[in-house]
């Protein structure tokens, strides 16, 4: 039994690895792949309903994104206008 957990932990970290060092999630690469496509720039709300993720969830993602150089918040009044600044690769 024991042997069998360790082996079932092993596989794990096998699966974890390629997200921590990509450093992308698959919600980060749903939103870059969306800005792309949007030509490199979008609002947040245009954004939202095009992925049909929660506003908080879309927020989050983007925060992260932002933090990783990928893109930037330009506030415009009370909208988010995303910009699309480091073009990934998102095989």
């Amino acid at each position: 039994a024991i042997l069998a957990y360790l082996f079932v932990i092993r596989r794990r970290e096998v699966e974890v690895n390629p997200v921590i060092v990509e450093g992308l999630n698959p919600t980060d690469r749903e939103v870059l792949r969306a800005l792309i496509e949007m030509g490199g720039e979008a609002y947040q709300a245009d954004l939202q309903r095009r992925l049909n993720m929660p506003k908080a969830t879309l927020w989050r993602a983007i925060r992260r994104l932002e933090n990783s150089g990928y893109v930037q918040v330009i506030k415009e009044g009370r909208v988010n206008r995303i910009r699309l600044i480091k073009k990934p690769r998102l095989d």
